[in-house]
């Protein structure tokens, strides 16, 4: 290939195309997102619907089913599954993968609307919720929160006013849910008092939650809005709420009449935390968030907290998924360093000069950093399956340049100048790498047409493979061989070592090269020896085939 003496001749544009090859992929390295496991978008709609004091059975019959015949008729769905539960019904609609999560959604919300006529009439309205295939409806991060000087629903009620909003605010965040212990007011009915003043527990719960409106009611001098707020907030708020009214100018009949009010706490979403009452803060993060970028601003704002409120308080962060990401992230990190450093220390070990090594070793960083590139354009992240990508790519991305090297090293041994040789074994040599590229790069392609959930999780893993594969062969063509008409040691007499070696580094590489001229000995040995009985050859290589087909077929 004539355009590698391009570079070669021209030494700004091998320099100038691989620092933007490395600037590009850092810019978009600071941008990507970093997730755990690839982001997989096939679209899962669930629809939640409450019914009070139903049991499973009537909950099945009456919503359960009446919903499923209207879900049948919507496009694109793959699966149905539903769960009855005493009083609520639980469905979840699995759709084909490409579909459109605002069109299935659309559709679905349509079918929840041409099935409501046939709900029972007391029915909550069905609530319609987005989720993904990898949910796991356990919270992102969770946070407790301890305050001696507060009692447990008082913390509660703290929590749900003030600190909740804090975390509401942050970027990426999808909900924010408090449990804790709840102040409730416990009614507690009266069968022989209902009797007695003929009163319904219907009417009960219509006064119960027309109290607790507030309702406009005009302008004052027709400017000022004034609004009739009829708030409840103790309990003789409740023991006041009139339930029925009477004749005869009597007096109307309240809820005390008929009703025991008891101010109390609701316990069941209490928790404890190392043997301490605690409240607990759920976030939950949306499906687009980066959860590494979620979980630093959550931190950063419990550090704001804490300067804000009391020393007594205490918020402790006892779950955060993005550590596990972080952690092994770090793990891939420390990972890819090591075989770096290993791919070093085989190639310095072989090929016997430092300079040497230089050129196949710098081919590994603008590899992994052009990888990103390819990341960014498709919309990936950086995740494991990429970063598994990564590490294993260290050991592809310096065949190009090894092979460069030693074509080019060739010539030199053989009395040519640095740059004669760089442009002659580059030359002769172009063609087999852009062939070596390409079909390493073709072996990984087709990952990009697989369907399905395994698909979408390895076509990341392809791409980034692929792509540091494709950009180590655009360096193995453009920069190794500058670097070797620069770096690589003039030979004075034909034969003569590559570098000078002195003492003990000396007798070492002496000793490599005189065991790997022994085992090329033998090896040609071995080739003369095989092409001398083609017909055995190929009998092997036949019954090798058949073989692979009687043991594919065993397994």
């Amino acid at each position: 290939m004539n355009f590698t003496s391009l570079f070669i001749k021209n030494p700004v544009y091998a320099i100038v195309l691989n620092v933007m090859l490395v600037l590009v992929g850092w810019l978009c390295f600071r941008s990507i997102s970093i997730r755990e496991y690839p982001k997989v978008e096939i679209p899962v709609i669930s629809v939640h619907t409450q019914y009070f004091n139903a049991s499973p059975d009537v909950v099945e019959s009456s919503i359960t089913n009446v919903l499923e015949d209207q879900f049948a008729a919507v496009e694109n769905i793959e699966t149905i599954t539903s769960t009855s539960y005493p009083e609520r019904s639980m469905i979840t609609l699995n759709f084909c993968e490409n579909t459109s999560m605002d069109k299935a959604f659309a559709a679905v919300r349509e079918a929840v609307n041409m099935a409501r006529g046939h709900l029972p009439r007391d029915v909550q309205e069905p609530m319609i919720t987005r989720s993904s295939m990898n949910e796991d409806y356990l919270p992102f991060i969770v946070l407790t929160l301890e305050y001696p000087k507060m009692q447990p629903a008082e913390l509660t009620h703290f929590t749900q006013r003030t600190i909740k909003n804090a975390f509401r605010g942050i970027e990426g965040v999808s909900s924010v849910d408090v449990w804790g212990e709840y102040y409730v007011n416990n009614i507690k009915l009266c069968r022989k008092r209902l009797n007695n003043f003929g009163v319904n527990v219907d009417e009960i719960y219509n006064a119960i939650n027309e109290r607790k409106t507030s309702r406009p009611v005009g302008a004052v001098r027709k400017t000022t809005p004034a609004t009739l707020v009829s708030e409840i907030k103790s309990e003789k708020d409740f023991e006041d709420i009139v339930v029925k009214s009477t004749s005869n100018n009597k007096r109307p009949i309240l809820l005390k009449d008929v009703a025991d009010v008891e101010f109390s706490t609701l316990k069941d979403c209490a928790g404890n935390f190392d043997g301490k009452s605690v409240v607990s803060v759920f976030i939950s993060i949306s499906s687009s968030a980066n959860p590494v970028d979620v979980s630093n601003l959550v931190q950063k704002e419990i550090a704001k907290l804490k300067k804000e409120l009391p020393a007594e308080f205490s918020i402790s962060s006892v779950i955060d998924k993005a550590e596990f990401v972080k952690n092994a992230i770090k793990n891939t990190k420390d990972a890819t360093f090591l075989v770096i450093f290993l791919v070093f220390v085989v190639i310095f070990v072989f090929l016997g000069t430092l300079r040497g090594t230089l050129v196949p070793v710098i081919t590994i960083p603008i590899s992994l950093i052009g990888a990103v590139i390819f990341l960014k354009v498709f919309g990936f992240s950086i995740n494991m399956m990429t970063l598994s990508a990564i590490v294993l790519a260290v050991g592809l991305v310096v065949d190009d340049a090894i092979v460069v090297l030693e074509n080019i090293s060739r010539y030199i041994e053989g009395g040519l100048s640095r740059v004669e040789a760089a442009i002659r074994g580059a030359k002769e040599i172009g063609g087999a790498i852009v062939a070596m590229t390409l079909t390493l790069v073709s072996v990984y392609s087709p990952f990009i047409f697989v369907h399905g959930l395994i698909g979408k999780i390895f076509v990341e893993f392809a791409v980034a493979l692929a792509g540091s594969v494709l950009v180590s062969g655009v360096v193995a063509l453009t920069l190794s061989p500058l670097m070797c008409s620069v770096l690589l040691a003039q030979q004075k007499q034909s034969g003569e070592s590559r570098i000078e070696r002195n003492g003990n580094i000396r007798s070492f590489f002496e000793w490599i090269d005189h065991f790997f001229r022994i085992l090329a000995e033998k090896y040609e040995k071995f080739l003369e020896h095989t092409l001398t009985r083609k017909t055995t050859c190929i009998s092997v290589a036949l019954c090798s085939l058949a073989l692979i087909g009687v043991f594919f077929k065993l397994i």
